[in-house]
């Protein structure tokens, strides 16, 4: 069985404390085990069926803008990190835009978010 990992970017410094429902990944050790993805995933493990799995693009399309934000775009196959104000990132449980937002609200000098899947 394999996993699809939710994660969350969050833009511009975020401390995630042990109350956090949050798995903070290890992004200092790209050899380093992850978190097992809690996300859906296509049948077939490819990168082919994986930017193909009509799940994702559902999921997405259908998330709500956080009150407070605009987005900015949707249903991409990348993500960004804009003008080097990089705060984390962060595995997650549900496709949770909502959550991202207040997540970033809460954070000093968070300005946006990305939500996406990865392989």
């Amino acid at each position: 069985m394999h996993f699809t990992s939710l994660t969350s970017t969050i833009l511009s410094t975020l401390a995630l404390t042990s109350a956090s429902p949050l798995l903070r990944r290890n992004i200092n050790d790209v050899c380093a085990a992850q978190p097992a993805g809690s996300g859906p995933a296509p049948s077939k493990n490819t990168p082919s069926a994986f930017q193909k799995f009509g799940t994702f693009s559902t999921l997405c399309t259908s998330a709500t803008t956080p009150s407070g934000y605009q987005r900015t775009f949707h249903n991409q196959l990348a993500a960004t990190q804009g003008g080097g104000s990089y705060m984390g990132l962060y595995s997650l449980t549900s496709y949770d835009t909502n959550g991202c937002g207040a997540l970033c609200s809460g954070s000093a000098g968070c300005v946006g978010f990305n939500v996406y899947y990865e392989r």
